[in-house]
């Protein structure tokens, strides 16, 4: 699931700078997110995922308040 995961963060990198699609790069944000979450405290090296994630979302205008409240 961790390279699973990193490839969707990568696909919403790309969405984010070298194909803007909003929707997309959100989507595929929070697709990671929800991969990675449950387990990032047992593989720590999935703490770096998790952050660039969220870093895109917060990068699309996302709020993380209410985000994380849905979860």
């Amino acid at each position: 699931m961790p390279d699973v995961a990193m490839t969707v963060i990568n696909l919403s990198i790309f969405y984010l700078q070298s194909v803007p699609d909003k929707e997309k790069s959100v989507s595929l944000a929070k697709e990671a997110v929800e991969i990675i979450y449950p387990i990032h405290k047992e593989i720590p090296y999935l703490e770096n995922y998790l952050k660039t994630a969220i870093q895109v979302l917060q990068a699309n205008g996302v709020d993380l308040d209410d985000f994380f409240k849905e979860k």
